[in-house]
């Protein structure tokens, strides 16, 4: 009798891009334990979990060693979904008619996913005539640590990558994190005006979807955004 470690399956590769820098990255499929491991966190319908097991499939699944934004772990996850599970993702869409509100099954083609379009916005956002911050993308890692009513202090606090105060400029690390989360706590609240339009230019999976209700007849159409709109 053989040893069952000696059963190999070969693993196709693909070409992907990534979407916050349109490089190409190789990608192969995910595998059975991969599913399970995206099956578990889904029914757990606990956001970090989610997260987590996303990156973590994602990341095995890139064969080069490659820096990813949130939004380039959403695109590539479901690019991964289509290519190991299949292309077709089926939800159920409650009809926009509130008389009706009936749920209907709608089958979602994977691969015409897309990355919304974005303004060109400066990273750099001037606070006042002296002190400036320099935003960056909120890495994965720091997403899955942040709970679901995606409190701003530390959304703004993963986002930040430098402080500029007149002459003098503090990078952002590991080391004073926790500081330049008190010091936002003491910024005064007319910032977040300046701050908004960087997180609402953050680009996200979408998925254009039009329907007719299957109970009243209406017709509904609506942008999926998101990856809780997939997963």
């Amino acid at each position: 009798m053989g040893e069952l470690s000696n059963i190999k399956f070969t693993t196709p590769e693909y070409d992907e891009i990534i979407p916050s820098t349109g490089e190409t990255v190789k990608v192969k499929p995910f595998k059975v334990g991969d599913e399970k491991t995206l099956m578990i966190a889904a029914e757990s319908k606990d956001q970090k979990q989610i997260i987590n097991a996303l990156r973590n499939v994602v990341n095995k699944c890139i064969v080069e060693d490659v820096n990813l934004a949130y939004f380039d772990y959403e695109y590539l996850f479901l690019k991964l979904r289509a290519k190991s599970v299949g292309e077709v993702s089926t939800i159920m869409a409650t009809c926009d008619d509130t008389e009706c509100g009936h749920k209907n099954k709608i089958d979602l083609d994977l691969e015409s996913v897309k990355i919304s379009e974005v303004e060109d916005i400066d990273p750099v956002i001037k606070l006042t005539d002296d002190v400036a911050i320099k935003m960056k993308h909120m890495p994965i890692d720091e997403a899955g640590k942040i709970d679901g009513t995606r409190d701003f202090i530390t959304a703004l606090s993963k986002s930040i990558s430098q402080v500029i105060n007149g002459d003098e400029v503090v990078n952002i690390d590991k080391s004073n994190e926790a500081e330049l989360v008190k010091t936002i706590s003491d910024w005064p609240t007319t910032i977040t005006s300046k701050i908004k339009p960087w997180f609402d230019n953050i680009p996200r999976a979408y998925y254009d979807v039009e329907f007719t209700c299957g109970k009243c007849g209406n017709a509904n159409s609506r942008k999926l955004e998101g990856l809780e709109n997939f997963f």
